[in-house]
């Protein structure tokens, strides 16, 4: 992920917003509800799509729009539904977790960590 992209959305958001002009725009982008300058303009509301989970733990649609925001991500989830190869979905959950968890992503990579460990990984 790059700033920039998400630098631009926020800004195109906030110059439309304070001309009056009525925008819906989705991202993919969570860092911009931690903007302050966007969070605290009047003329601009926060919604998603009601999303619901299942038994099985995986996510339903359904296509109502709510106030709010979708504090997750289901990319790996859609990639899986609209049939990329099982393999490259593994591999990009393994990678996700190690991002979420802040573990050194040399180490998805590698059999070893590459930050002065030689730490073994499970993925």
């Amino acid at each position: 992920m790059t700033s920039d992209g998400i630098a631009l959305f926020a800004s195109v958001v906030r110059d439309l917003s304070q001309r009056g002009v009525r925008l819906l725009a989705t991202t993919h982008f969570h860092e911009i509800f931690g903007f302050e300058s966007l969070t605290s303009l009047t003329t601009l509301g926060f919604y998603t799509l009601q999303t619901i989970q299942t038994e099985e733990g995986s996510y339903l649609h359904l296509y109502k729009l709510i106030p709010g925001r979708f504090e997750g991500s289901l990319g790996v989830q859609c990639a899986s539904r609209t049939g990329v190869k099982a393999s490259v979905v593994e591999r990009a959950q393994k990678i996700s977790h190690a991002i979420e968890h802040g573990v050194c992503l040399s180490s998805v990579i590698q059999p070893y960590c590459c930050c002065w460990c030689s730490t073994r990984f499970p993925f």
